[in-house]
């Protein structure tokens, strides 16, 4: 036994979607190994809540006051079934409470708050009260069952009441945001609370306190914790706090046109703004380049062609993974909200992901490519007698395409981390059950929930990035080739003369190309790697099952896992993994020598 339930209660007005939430919370908490279970008042299948639905459906009438003693007496007969509940780790959902009763009757009797709370003191307390709030437009745009209360004036009294029940303590979420927004903010708060209450006794007291009111502590500290909670979301998350340098570099060079609206990930209109003004850079130094190409002359008409066609490629294939970048926003920001949410899930249930080596990861990179780059920027100033600001336009449509190539190797190694850790997650699993040891909280289902969820997060991956990976290997592999193609020329052909400092900037942009080559495949093959484990791992989980005489569910079902593979392609041309870097390496070789022969 991991403890109590937790005991939360969806208030609000009719018709903003208590019902719908509930039944999404519920299925959701069972499918993480949580039981759960949905309760709502009235409860209409009791003598009383038969009654009330009478009263409710205008079939029969009552004083206020009367129907207001039935609604708390509705809620008393089921207040052993609740306690029962929650004694046994059952945590339960309840659609309407306590607060609905006082807002109903003060609006419908305009009584005090006060003397309609009277009536159910003693009631189990709940743990958390969240109050899905709309305006009064929303309100007015919702069709009525044409029950009792169904009033669009009535209800702006109900809300007007809710807002003075609030103690502060209340979870208050918009319930004019996308459904699946307001499930995710729900869902993060009742994981909080079932953590932090389980070992708690239950409150059998209830609580209701109306504005104004005095400080309290306790209060005080709740409403303290809750915030405290929030900073493992969003811009404060550890995630983020391990790689917001690499962020703000290519926000600069937009590439990052994003921002956090409260702790979600949106596309931002004014981090837009740097990848028009990149893209508008970028083009005009394009322009003055070719510019410098027509009005030079050059003693080998093959490396003025060759110039033309790399300059070219390159700024296409910036100019295209710019444009998707702009173009594929919301689909961006959305797979990182999913691995967000991943990592909620996993951290509430007590198994963070740890982000120490995210952290030193986007250092490395940062630092290796701050080397590479000022020593092509310096060599390249010294071999060719450029100022900085020349040098630096040449080299600003390679920042972006480079730029872009990091930032999908960024998030791919960010995604093969939560496929490793779920990895070991499912592991340990295997050696406690293996062993007899203490039981973790997380079985099977809940492992091929989360996995399926990260599945999903990286096959939208690869079809997002699917065409840029094609156009990136072809750019990286014509540059590769090139440089190294002109320096066995020089070496060849001119070793008398030497320019050991063209050589050297050659060289070193040779070097810039292979690592973002080399870097590239290697976060492909982890993620894919790392992913494809999961088939394996649930097949001997399900064999210790076997050896337990405890498998519940045939083993056929974990199959899929086996069959189901990521990996990451080149517009579905091949798959990007460790071995393809030796097949590009001989066909580039091939290639190199036919170009030597021809000379």
């Amino acid at each position: 036994m991991h403890g109590r339930g937790a005991f939360v209660v969806l208030e609000g007005c009719d018709k903003v979607g208590k019902t719908t939430q509930v039944k999404l919370l519920v299925e959701a908490l069972n499918n993480l190994g949580i039981v759960t279970e949905a309760k709502s008042f009235p409860n209409r299948t009791t003598k009383i809540g038969e009654l009330l639905n009478k009263f409710l459906s205008k079939e029969i009438e009552l004083p206020s006051e009367a129907a207001h003693l039935l609604f708390s007496a509705n809620r008393w007969e089921c207040r052993q079934d609740i306690v029962k509940a929650l004694q046994n780790g059952t945590t339960l959902i309840i659609d309407r409470y306590a607060a609905s009763g006082a807002a109903y009757t003060s609006a419908a009797t305009g009584k005090s708050l006060t003397w309609c709370q009277e009536v159910d003191r003693g009631l189990p307390c709940p743990d958390l009260i969240v109050f899905l709030k709309v305006s009064e437009q929303m309100e007015n745009s919702h069709m009525w069952d044409g029950e009792r209360y169904d009033n669009i004036k009535f209800q702006q009294k109900v809300s007007s009441n809710y807002d003075k029940l609030n103690d502060g303590t209340w979870k208050v979420i918009n319930g004019q945001q996308d459904l699946n927004v307001i499930h995710q903010e729900l869902l993060r708060s009742t994981l909080d609370i079932i953590q932090q209450v389980k070992n708690r006794p239950i409150d059998r007291n209830i609580k209701m306190e109306c504005r104004p009111k005095t400080f309290d502590l306790e209060t005080a500290f709740a409403t303290s914790k809750r915030r405290q909670m929030k900073k493992f979301r969003g811009p404060d998350s550890p995630l983020y706090s391990a790689i917001y340098p690499a962020i703000y570099l290519t926000r600069i060079f937009g590439q990052a046109p994003y921002t956090f609206s409260k702790d979600r990930l949106v596309p931002s209109n004014i981090y837009l703004m740097f990848s028009f003004i990149f893209l508008t850079v970028c083009s005009y130094n394009v322009y003055i380049v070719f510019c410098q190409f027509i009005n030079s002359t050059r003693k080998e008409p093959i490396l003025g062609g060759t110039e033309y066609i790399k300059v070219t490629f390159n700024f296409f294939t910036m100019i295209y993974s710019l444009l998707m970048t702009i173009w594929t926003r919301n689909k961006f920001v959305q797979i990182w909200n999913n691995i967000q949410d991943y990592d909620d899930a996993v951290r509430l249930l007590g198994y963070p992901q740890k982000e120490i080596k995210t952290g030193i990861v986007c250092w490395i990179l940062i630092f290796v490519n701050i080397a590479l780059w000022t020593a092509v920027n310096q060599i390249g100033m010294y071999a060719f007698s450029e100022s900085w600001i020349c040098n630096i336009g040449y080299m600003s449509p390679y920042f972006g395409s480079c730029l872009a190539v990091y930032k999908f190797i960024g998030i791919t190694f960010i995604l093969g981390q939560r496929f490793h850790h779920l990895n070991q997650l499912a592991t340990k699993c295997i050696c406690s059950k293996r062993n007899n040891s203490r039981p973790m909280k997380i079985d099977m289902k809940t492992i091929q929930t989360w996995h399926n969820e990260l599945m999903i997060v990286g096959e939208n991956l690869n079809a997002l990035y699917t065409w840029e990976i094609l156009l990136w290997l072809a750019n990286l592999s014509i540059h590769s080739v090139s440089d190294i193609y002109f320096i066995i020329d020089k070496v060849l052909n001119d070793w008398d003369n030497l320019d050991w400092p063209s050589i050297c900037c050659l060289a070193s942009w040779v070097l810039v190309f292979v690592t973002q080559l080399i870097t590239l495949h290697i976060s492909c093959d982890y993620v894919s790697t790392e992913a494809n484990c999961m088939g394996g791992i649930l097949i001997d989980w399900q064999a210790c099952l076997i050896e337990k005489n405890s498998l519940k569910t045939p083993i056929e079902t974990s199959l899929h896992f086996i069959n189901r593979k990521l990996e990451f392609t080149a517009a579905g041309c091949f798959c990007i993994e460790l071995p393809l870097i030796r097949s590009i390496a001989a066909i580039l070789t091939t290639y190199l020598v036919i170009l030597l022969q021809l000379q």
